[in-house]
């Protein structure tokens, strides 16, 4: 079990002009969890730009923090779980984001896409 922001990604994260972090913000979805629950949302070291950009940034980042991680010896746990977890956390995301925010006219233009990425999930998931 681990104490996880849930929600952590570069948006999320103050630091000052140093570079120095003063604070973590939006910890409303924080919880103690079993460890491969850490980042449901994917959302570590993503920048909080919306955009393929975005996106190629997050998946850089992550790189970085996984050559750090091996350079210093830590294992990648996440990497120590059930293959279908990745199929599993897709669905409850896209599901969601679906319940949360199609119902209010938010996000409508990706309502079909998160449908499709939870509908592919759930396939692969034989479900």
């Amino acid at each position: 079990m681990v104490l996880a922001h849930k929600d952590l990604h570069l948006g999320n994260v103050m630091v000052d002009e140093d570079g120095e972090l003063t604070a973590v913000l939006d910890w409303e979805f924080a919880g103690v969890v079993p460890v491969v629950r850490w980042d449901p949302m994917r959302a570590f070291l993503w920048n909080g730009v919306y955009s393929h950009e975005g996106h190629d940034e997050k998946y850089r980042m992550r790189a970085v923090f996984e050559r750090e991680l091996e350079r210093r010896g830590v294992d990648k746990w996440w990497e120590a779980t059930n293959p279908d977890i990745d199929a599993v956390w897709d669905v409850v995301r896209y599901v969601r984001a679906i319940v949360e925010l199609c119902p209010r006219g938010d996000k409508m233009d990706l309502c079909r896409v998160w449908r499709a990425k939870a509908e592919e999930a759930l396939a692969k998931l034989g479900v």
